[in-house]
Formats: structure tokens, C-alpha cells, sequence
């Protein structure tokens, strides 16, 4: 005897194949944006929805009857054959088990019959559903899948004893069909909330606005409210037992602006796009857009939902904020600026010592020297530069995935693709999370890798600074020394021979200015027509500073100067964000000479910059913690994604082999 049920499966809800399936005007299901793919039918269409699903349970009742017939066929043949296979079989007995068993046949027909009535019933509504808009995964859904409501479907069997209680004490214990129907014999409305006294305790429930579930309003979690329709939302913000609700999880009813689509923002949100609009000029527009958009995803969201949960909405918005300001920080970083020499000779002209000044002269020469007026790194801002563009390719990486999971599932309802089934909805949902917490993981590791730059810069300085110690002689406690002990160098020494003849240059002053950014280093004497001044920052002179030192080791030397050879409002990025203040040492005279400190001094200054990088170690262990953390969460959006594949794999086996 064939198999009716397993012939018949795929017929028992009827769902035709509509033509054109693959054109856009079938991908377009019209109500899909308000509803998606899960939308309930309204007006005519949802009497032929349950009038199908009725005439669904209809044959379901049937392919029972054709199974309890199929047993008792079982039963009556193997009584007939044991009756035959005795020596003298009763021959009335034999006669009245084959008639029962044709019978019995007789009746699997009529059923069959039946249930192939039912099925080319079922396949017209099936059609006016899908004419109507509903997508064909849908009826499909709707008649194999029907809510136990409490009014259409039931729970069979029997009710609790204290169902007709119009406080009854197990409520809690019912199934939540058996909750519904309950409330609904209540009379309570669609979207009321009920208090139930249950002795001990008292509840607050509600019966959804379709009127087939029961909300636990006590119970309700923020990811619990986050599912509810938005109908349901807006009855919770009604009832009276929302002040509470809304205290316990912090919750706050949303006013969407009126714009198309509506948004919402908190006054944390609004903040930030004043930050982000402010930094348009540093940071550049295009480079401002990309953290602004995704601050514009987060408000549509919100703008779409009734109730909003205030603190994830800043959560989320503080994420974002976190990364704009690291890409402000490297943003703002100036440039390092060079030393500009401008040395010039002033004097008076007389005919005498104590003749009346005939006239008055200054001899300029100005050139650029090739040390760091002020630095934030040693390599002239390379890494730091090339930061910022690692933390934007990053960023875009993070909004790209936050754009495209908004194309795929939009705040409005309903999916771009209804033909998707959830294992590849959910695939591809939690690729796009694996794609945004990689870029959240290489935006760390950038940062990190900036950080060891950072570290770097103080390890060479932290190395002068001790060979700067070591030079000291421990036998005299009074011994003053420069940085490195260094030649101070000077400048050419000035030729007056260039002047008028025949005049008396006297008295001549001497004036040699350095001019680096905010400031002047002064040298002034009247002892001597052709005076050569201590100039350490000179690179051509073998003896001074500048030319004892490698660029990197003579940036480094303006880094962490104090006033004289940097400007110290600066800082490194680094520094910005974690709100490290850089260990300085004033290096340089206001007169342009190079300073002399005890070994007290330069050991307290070497205790400063062990101090800082101590307390950069430290940001370093917790940003490799943040990094470990996002590479797992990538990980984790990856098994998700491929273990939804796979159990459908498994259930298409499954089904296959029925």
C-alpha cells in the first residue's frame, strides 16, 4: 500500500509555484517592506488564511484517521493469517476479518479522496494568498507552523482546575496557548496589561495586539521588548506599569523626528555629531562622513522603534565617538617644525668713542638649520601619519558592514530578498558582524602598533638621558653637566670689513636671535667686533650637539624638551588618548645655551620617563586585551554564521531521506 503521507507531503499545504518567480516584481512582494516575509494578511485575505489553515488541520485529522486505519488493518490480517494457519480454521471468522479489513480499505480511499479534495482547495486559496502578497515561504509557513493562539488553535485536552479563577494560582504554570485563552475569556483586550494576584506574588501580563501571545510584562529583558511588534511597544509605553518598567531597564519612549525615515537620538548621539561636525575641518569631510553615517544608521533604528533602550543607544554611540576621537587625535598632530636661524649685527656709527652717532646699521643673515623646532615622534610624523589612514581603512570596513546589514534587513521591516531562508540570512548576517569586529581588531592593532612607536621614541631618549648619567664622576658630588655633555658649538664668527672705512665702529652690539616657534633665543655682547656665539643647534659644526646627533636621536632631543626646544602644548596621539602627560626636561637657556644639572636632576628625570612607559606598558596590556576580545567575538560571528549552514545541511539530509 503506498505511503500517502510521505507521497502527499509537500501537497499537504498546496503552495503553487507562481510564475515569473525570478522577475523583480514577484522579488517585490507588496506589503514585504511593512510586514517582511512574516507579515500577517488583513481584511479578506486573512479569511482565506484561516480558511486554509483550517482545512490544513482538516487533513491533518485525516492522515490520522488513515493511520489508525492502517493499524487496525495490521491487526485484522494478522489475526486472519493466524486463524489460517489453524489445522480447522472457523470459516465465519475468516469471512468477518476480510470484511472488516475491506472495510477498513475502503475507508483509507474515501479519506484519501478527501484529503485530494482538500488539497486542490487548499492550492486555489494558497494562490489568491500569494496574489494577495503574501510570499509562497509564508502560506507554506502559516499552515505547517499554526500558532497555538488560544482562540483559533487550542491546546487539546483538558484545562487547569483553576481555569475559571479570576485570579488563578498556577497562571504561571499554564502553557502560554492555555494563558491566552484564558485572558481572552477574561475579556481582556488586545494590548492590556492584566494583574493576576497569585497570593504570594502579583503579575502583570499582556495580551499581544494580535491577540495570540502572552507577554510576561515583569519578566520582559530590553532583548525581549527589542522583538515585540511595534504595536505591542506602544501598548507597554500606555500602561501604567510602564514608569516602572521603563526605571528598571532604563528605558524612554521614543519621539521620532518627522523626516523620511523617521530618527532619534539621544542628547549623548546629538553631542557627538556637534564633535564630528566641529572636526569636518581637521579631519577632512570625507573621513568626518564616515563616522557621521553610522551615527545616522543608529538614529534611524531607533527613530523606527517605539521604545528605546538609552543606555545601548549611547553605548553604541560611545563606540563610535571612541574611534572618531582616536582619528581626531592623529588628525591634529602637527606638523615638526625646523629651526630658523636669523642671526643679525647691530651697531652704531660715531666718528669718535664720544662723537654724536652719524648713523645706525644691522647686518642680517638668515638660514634654516636642520633640527626639529618641536616633535611628537622621531621619524617627522610618518607613523603617525600612516596611522590614520590604517584607523579610516578600518572604519570604512565597520560602516560598510553596518550599511550592508541595514540593506539586507532595513529598520522599516521585511527583508530586501524575501527568497532568503534563514540559514543564509543568518550566514550572511553574521559574516557582516565577523566583517565589523575585524575591522574593530585592526583598528587595535594599529593602535597597538603606534603605541610600540611611541615606546620606542622614550626608549632612545631614555638611553641619552643614561648616558648623559654615566658621564658624571661619582667622586664629585657638585659636578654640573649639559645634555650629553655637549660642546655648545658656535656660529661663524661675523666679518666687519664689509663696513664704510674710516670710521670709528664703537660702541658695536652684537645681537644673535634663533627663532623657533613661540619663542627666541638671544645672544648679545659688545666685547668683541667679530663674536661667535654658542650655537649647539648647528649642523655644521662637527663639535655641537646637532652634529653629534642622528636626526631620529635629535628629534627626540625637541620631543622632550620643555619650552626651549619644543613646543609643549603638543603631545603624541598616544598620549592624547590614554591622558599620559610626557616626561620633559627644560634642555636650553633662554639665553640659547645648553642647560647644566647635577646627577640628582638628570636621575630624576630619568625616574620621570620609567614612570611614563610603565604607565604605557599598561595601556598596552589592556588594548591586547581589547584586541583578544574583538577577534573572539569575530570568531564567534563566524561559527554562528557556519553552524546555521550546517544544520540546514543536515535537515535537507534529513528530509531527503524520509
Amino acid at each position: 500500500m503506498v505511503n500517502f503521507w510521505s507521497s502527499n507531503v509537500s501537497n499537504l499545504i498546496a503552495v503553487p509555484s507562481p510564475a515569473g518567480v525570478d522577475t523583480p516584481a514577484h522579488r517585490q512582494i507588496p506589503g514585504a517592506a511593512a510586514g517582511g516575509i512574516g507579515a500577517e494578511p488583513a481584511g479578506d485575505l486573512a479569511t482565506v488564511l484561516a480558511e486554509r489553515n483550517a482545512l490544513v488541520r482538516t487533513n491533518r485529522t485525516l492522515l490520522q484517521t488513515i493511520d489508525t486505519k492502517r493499524g487496525e488493518i495490521k491487526t485484522l490480517q494478522a489475526d486472519l493469517a493466524a486463524e489460517n494457519a489453524k489445522p480447522t480454521p472457523d470459516a465465519e471468522k475468516v469471512k468477518t476479518l476480510k470484511a472488516a479489513i475491506e472495510t477498513a480499505e475502503e475507508a483509507i480511499k474515501t479519506t484519501e479522496t478527501s484529503i485530494t479534495t482538500n488539497i486542490e482547495t487548499l492550492k486555489e486559496k494558497a494562490a489568491t494568498l500569494i496574489a494577495g502578497g503574501m510570499h509562497p515561504s509564508t502560506v507554506t509557513a502559516r499552515g505547517v507552523f499554526q500558532h497555538l493562539d488560544g482562540k483559533t488553535v487550542t491546546v487539546p485536552g483538558g484545562r487547569p482546575a483553576d481555569f475559571g479563577d479570576t485570579n488563578p494560582k498556577t497562571f504561571l504554570q499554564w502553557h502560554s496557548a492555555v494563558q491566552a485563552e484564558w485572558l481572552i475569556s477574561q475579556k481582556v483586550a488586545a494590548g492590556s496589561v492584566k494583574e493576576i494576584d497569585l497570593g504570594a506574588a502579583k503579575v502583570n501580563v499582556m495580551l499581544s495586539n494580535d491577540g495570540k501571545t502572552v507577554i510576561p510584562v515583569d519578566q520582559l529583558t530590553i532583548s525581549d521588548i527589542a522583538r515585540l511588534s511595534q504595536a505591542d511597544q506602544s501598548s507597554l509605553t500606555d500602561a501604567s506599569i510602564w514608569k516602572d518598567l521603563a526605571a528598571r531597564l532604563n528605558l524612554t519612549k521614543v519621539t521620532p523626528t518627522t523626516d523620511t525615515p523617521p530618527t532619534y537620538n539621544t542628547a549623548a548621539m546629538t553631542a557627538l555629531r556637534t564633535e564630528i561636525t566641529n572636526a569636518k575641518t581637521t579631519l577632512g569631510d570625507d573621513n568626518a562622513k564616515v563616522f557621521m553615517d553610522q551615527l545616522d544608521l543608529l538614529a534611524r533604528r531607533a527613530g523606527a522603534s517605539t521604545i528605546a533602550a538609552v543606555d545601548l543607544l549611547d553605548s553604541e554611540a560611545g563606540a563610535i565617538g571612541e574611534r572618531f576621537k582616536r582619528a581626531l587625535a592623529f588628525a591634529s598632530v602637527p606638523e615638526p617644525d625646523k629651526v630658523t636661524v636669523d642671526e643679525f649685527l647691530f651697531g652704531e656709527v660715531r666718528r669718535s668713542l664720544l662723537g654724536p652717532k652719524i648713523n645706525e646699521f644691522d647686518i642680517r643673515r638668515s638660514f634654516p638649520v636642520n633640527t626639529p623646532g618641536y616633535a611628537n615622534s622621531t621619524d617627522m610624523n610618518a607613523t603617525i601619519d600612516q596611522g590614520l589612514s590604517e584607523f579610516m581603512r578600518a572604519e570604512r570596513a565597520i560602516r560598510a558592514s553596518a550599511m550592508a546589514r541595514d540593506a539586507l534587513a532595513p529598520v522599516a521591516g521585511g527583508l530586501r530578498d524575501p527568497r532568503m531562508d534563514v540559514a543564509n540570512l543568518i550566514f550572511r548576517l553574521q559574516s557582516l558582524y565577523e566583517t565589523q569586529q575585524e575591522g574593530v581588531a585592526d583598528a587595535g592593532t594599529e593602535e597597538i602598533k603606534q603605541l610600540h612607536q611611541l615606546l620606542n621614541d622614550y626608549a632612545r631618549m631614555q638611553r641619552m638621558v643614561n648616558e648623559t648619567i654615566k658621564i658624571f664622576d661619582p667622586s664629585n658630588t657638585d659636578q654640573q653637566i649639559e645634555f650629553l655633555d655637549a660642546n655648545q658649538g658656535t656660529s661663524p664668527p661675523w666679518d666687519l670689513t664689509t663696513l664704510p672705512s674710516g670710521y670709528s665702529y664703537l660702541p658695536l652690539q652684537f645681537v644673535s636671535i634663533v627663532r623657533i616657534p613661540f619663542e627666541y633665543h638671544r645672544h648679545s655682547t659688545t666685547d668683541s667686533a667679530k663674536f661667535s656665539p654658542q650655537a649647539w643647534y648647528r649642523t655644521d659644526n662637527p663639535s655641537s650637539l646637532a652634529s653629534r646627533l642622528s636626526p631620529e636621536d635629535l628629534a627626540a632631543f625637541a620631543m622632550f624638551g620643555n619650552g626651549r626646544t619644543s613646543n609643549a602644548d603638543t603631545k603624541h596621539p598616544i598620549e592624547e588618548l590614554y591622558g599620559i602627560e610626557r616626561a620633559r626636561q627644560t634642555f636650553v637657556h633662554p639665553d640659547g645655551v645648553l642647560v647644566e644639572y647635577k646627577k640628582t636632576t638628570w636621575d630624576g628625570y630619568a625616574t620621570q620617563l620609567s614612570d611614563t612607559v610603565t604607565q604605557l606598558n599598561q595601556q598596552n596590556q589592556i588594548k591586547q586585551n581589547e584586541i583578544e576580545n574583538a577577534t573572539k567575538q569575530r570568531n564567534r560571528h563566524f561559527d554562528l554564521g557556519n553552524n546555521a549552514l550546517s544544520k540546514m545541511n543536515e535537515m535537507l539530509q534529513a528530509i531527503g531521506r524520509m
